[in-house]
């Protein structure tokens, strides 16, 4: 075998060619962060318009976002060892599911109370808070299996 092949294809590359493949995984990188977000985003002003919560501005709209999901993500934080440790025996997706939604509203209800352009009635909050239980629990559920169970 000649030493040619053995190289990588990386290592047959002059500088150019590393410097296009780099941009292009970065672009590739920032696209997909960019969907995700702007899904979550029109998902969030979807449902926010289906439910008629009242806001001043998109800009608002994405501040609040922003701050319930660093809150509901401290709050996780306080959730993951209490199901983890202290939640054992029967109805055990039961009581999760409990945890986090007393704690997600939690989040929910500290964002609506602190930002003033934006206001949610309790019946939103108390749906949302429940749609974002189910898919927590689902995407949980799914990321356990993958895991080996």
């Amino acid at each position: 075998m000649s030493q040619d092949n053995d190289k990588l294809p990386v290592d047959r590359m002059n500088l150019l060619e590393k410097i296009i493949v780099v941009i292009g995984i970065i672009v590739l990188i920032i696209l997909s962060i960019t969907v995700i977000i702007g899904i979550i985003i029109l998902g969030e002003t979807g449902f926010f318009k289906l439910f008629g919560v009242n806001y001043t501005s998109l800009y608002a709209l994405i501040r609040f976002i922003i701050f319930f999901f660093v809150l509901d993500f401290i709050f996780d934080l306080v959730t993951t060892p209490i199901i983890k440790f202290l939640i054992t025996g029967k109805f055990f997706l039961i009581k999760r599911m409990i945890i986090d939604g007393i704690f997600t509203w939690l989040a929910l209800y500290v964002a609506d109370s602190l930002m003033t352009n934006i206001t949610i009635s309790y019946k939103t909050e108390i749906i949302a808070v429940i749609l974002f239980v189910f898919i927590e629990v689902a995407i949980g559920n799914k990321v356990k299996i993958y895991k080996g169970k």
